[in-house]
């Protein structure tokens, strides 16, 4: 060993490693719980904790336990579209005012970066991660819960009680009030475009399915890319040629401003030859000529929801209060959408 240098402690992954387990087995021999192990895996952990001579952090352990660092980790699949970046902004205005500080983990739209992410947290001793648009995996609900730093899921489909907590949108709804408004302007056929493999558009899909039954109305389901630029290729090939569409929701905000600017391209006026709806309500959307009509949620109820269902931190009393209540950490109502009226859907802005 070099002059001066130290050796390399000990963690648990070098414990599990050896012992032939998960870190969240080890935890819970070291903790005696959440969950029994069995007495020959617990042999092999502590034969393996003995050989390696580790030893816990128990001050940090304690720190984490009473949620004393503070810090709220959140992973996120993209922080490139502009509606997972103002959800992450929400909650660190939100996590401020209650004292705590967010640091944000982008997996890249990649489920393997989950766990890299939540074992960075831990290792900061985070006092609660909140994963944002998909239910968390098995090993992260584990090892979280085991940790003493609950995980909660905000947005997404919500997984069968009781675990992990979630705050979620009614995504369904979401989809049948921007289908059922375009049906509205007399169109009857609403196409929808929407990203493949994304559980958020496919509880959307269901809800433009509902509006579409309900009216007798025509539909064609389109899969197209959820980022801007995607949408704009996929609808550039879809609006020039016979059979384009005249009214379509998009499963994103991102994805209508994309065929929006397609459809400019390829000289289709905006909402006189396409009408179109998007999902999310992003602060940009008011923005564009002409203004997009989008179906929003109360962003802001739903961050503060998620911080009080992680059980850190408190509202600043020297603020006032929200204008609608956080619906308890239990609560597994969703928030309900509501339509933002712009011009693109032809309703006078």
């Amino acid at each position: 060993m070099a002059f001066g240098t130290q050796p390399r402690r000990v963690t648990r992954n070098d414990v599990a490693r050896l012992a032939g387990v998960s870190t969240a087995v080890v935890s819970y021999v070291l903790n005696d719980g959440p969950r029994g192990v069995a007495p020959e895996t617990r042999r092999r952990v502590e034969e393996a904790i003995l050989r390696l001579g580790y030893h816990p952090d128990r001050l940090s352990q304690a720190l984490a336990g009473h949620h004393g660092t503070g810090l709220v980790g959140v992973i996120v699949p993209d922080m490139r579209r502009a509606f997972l970046a103002e959800v992450v902004h929400a909650l660190e205005q939100a996590a401020s005012r209650r004292g705590l500080t967010v640091i944000v983990g982008n997996s890249g739209l990649r489920s393997e970066r989950e766990p890299y992410y939540r074992n960075a947290f831990l290792g900061m001793r985070a006092a609660g991660v909140v994963v944002v648009g998909a239910e968390p995996l098995p090993d992260t609900i584990e090892l979280t819960a085991c940790e003493g730093a609950p995980v909660v899921q905000l947005y997404g489909l919500a997984p069968p009680a009781p675990r992990p907590a979630a705050v979620t949108s009614d995504e369904t709804e979401s989809g049948r009030l921007a289908t059922a408004h375009l049906l509205d302007h007399g169109h009857r056929e609403v196409c929808l475009f929407a990203e493949p493999d994304n559980s958020l558009a496919a509880q959307r899909a269901e809800g433009w399915r509902t509006a579409l039954a309900s009216a007798s109305a025509q539909g064609r389901l389109f899969p197209v890319p959820g980022d801007r630029r995607g949408a704009y290729e996929a609808a550039r090939e879809l609006l020039d040629g016979n059979g384009r569409p005249t009214a379509v929701v998009c499963g994103t905000d991102e994805q209508a401003l994309g065929i929006v600017a397609a459809a400019r391209s390829l000289g289709i006026l905006v909402p006189a030859g396409l009408a179109v709806v998007g999902q999310d309500g992003i602060r940009e959307a008011g923005f564009h000529t002409p203004p997009l009509t989008t179906v929003t949620t109360d962003l802001d109820r739903l961050v503060q929801a998620a911080l009080s269902a992680l059980g850190v931190g408190a509202p600043n009393r020297g603020r006032p209060a929200a204008p609608h209540a956080a619906p308890s950490p239990s609560s597994r109502e969703p928030s309900r959408p509501r339509l933002q009226i712009g011009g693109s859907c032809g309703c006078e802005p």
